[in-house]
C-alpha cells in the first residue's frame, strides 16, 4: 500500500491521447441485397478509479492501486450482408476485434483485506482478440398481422498473452419472438436461450449449461372498445412461463464457493404482470 501511494505521487498527473476514427461503406447490388464493411482504430483510456484504491460498497475486498496502467486501443473490423424488402429483412455480420492493452480486472474472485494475494486489481492484457458474428432478421406477413422476429450471436475470446480464453463470455445467444396484431388486441411471445459454456478461464469461472426462457403476454387495446379509450392498453403477461432455471454465462460468480441460488445469480424465475398503459 506505502508503495501504491509512492507511484501516485510521482504520477498525479497522466496524458493520454490518440488517434481514432472509422471508415465503413455500404454497397448495394440491387434493390434488395447489399454489403457492409466497417474498420475502425480506437482507443480508451482507464477511468480515474482503475488507477485509485478503492473498497467497492458493500464488499470487504479491495482494489489495489494501479496506477502506471496504460491505455487501452483496439483495431475493428466488420463484414456482411443485408437482405431487405418492404415485408422482410435478415443481416448477416462476422466480427474482430484485436486489443493492445486490454483493460480487465485482474480477478473476479472474492477477497478479503488478509488474503493479499487473490485481491482486485485492474490491469492490462498484452494482447486480446473478440470474434464472432451477428445475425438479425425480420419477417412480417398479411400487413404486420404475423410478424417473425429472431437476433443471434455467436462470441469467441482469446487472452493472447496468457493463452487462456477470455473470461465471462459468452458463446451463444439467440431469441426469437412472434406477434399477432389485430384490431382490438396483439400477442406477443418471446423464447431466448443461451448455449452450453465450456471454453472456460478455469481461475475465473465454471462450465455452464445450455437454457432457454419464454415470455409471453396479451394486450387489449382499450380504444377499439371504447373512443374514450383510445389511447389506453391493458397488458397481462408472464416472464419465465415454464419457470426455467438458468444462469446468464457473463454473470460473475465466486468458483472458491458451491455454486448456490446467488452464486451464481439465477435470473428471476416465474413472474406474473399486470400493466395499465396510457399514452399522452
Amino acid at each position: 500500500y506505502i508503495e501504491s501511494a509512492k507511484l501516485l505521487d510521482e504520477n498525479s498527473i497522466i496524458h493520454n491521447g490518440a488517434i481514432t476514427g472509422a471508415l465503413g461503406s455500404v454497397l448495394f447490388f440491387n434493390d434488395y441485397v447489399s454489403n457492409v464493411i466497417n474498420i475502425s482504430h480506437n482507443f480508451k483510456a482507464p477511468a480515474a478509479g482503475t488507477r485509485m484504491q478503492t473498497t467497492p460498497g458493500g464488499n470487504s475486498s479491495l482494489t489495489l492501486a494501479n496506477p502506471l496502467i496504460k491505455p487501452e486501443y483496439s483495431q475493428s473490423a466488420e463484414f456482411g450482408f443485408r437482405i431487405q424488402s418492404d415485408n422482410h429483412f435478415v443481416s448477416l455480420i462476422g466480427f474482430f476485434t484485436y486489443y493492445q492493452d486490454m483493460l480487465t480486472l485482474s480477478t473476479y474472485q472474492n477477497a478479503n483485506i488478509t488474503n493479499v494475494t487473490n485481491l482486485y486489481r485492474y490491469e492490462n492484457v498484452g494482447r486480446a482478440y473478440i470474434t464472432g458474428a451477428e445475425l438479425e432478421g425480420r419477417h412480417s406477413f398479411f400487413d404486420d398481422v404475423f410478424v417473425i422476429r429472431y437476433a443471434g450471436a455467436y462470441n469467441y475470446g482469446q487472452n493472447i498473452t496468457d493463452k487462456k480464453p477470455i473470461a465471462y463470455l459468452a458463446p451463444l445467444y439467440g431469441q426469437v419472438s412472434f406477434d399477432l396484431n389485430f384490431r382490438k388486441w396483439h400477442l406477443h411471445w418471446t423464447q431466448r436461450a443461451y448455449g452450453t459454456k465450456t471454453r472456460i478461464d478455469v481461475g475465473e469461472e465454471r462450465k455452464t449449461t445450455a437454457y432457454t426462457m419464454g415470455d409471453i403476454y396479451v394486450g387489449l387495446k382499450l380504444g377499439g372498445f371504447s373512443a374514450r379509450a383510445q389511447d389506453m392498453e391493458l397488458l397481462v403477461g408472464v416472464s419465465n412461463l415454464f419457470d426455467s432455471i438458468g444462469r446468464n454465462p457473463v454473470v460473475v460468480q465466486s468458483i472458491n464457493h458451491n455454486i448456490a441460488l446467488t452464486n451464481p445469480l439465477v435470473e428471476p424465475g416465474r413472474n406474473v404482470f399486470v400493466k395499465y398503459i396510457w399514452n399522452y
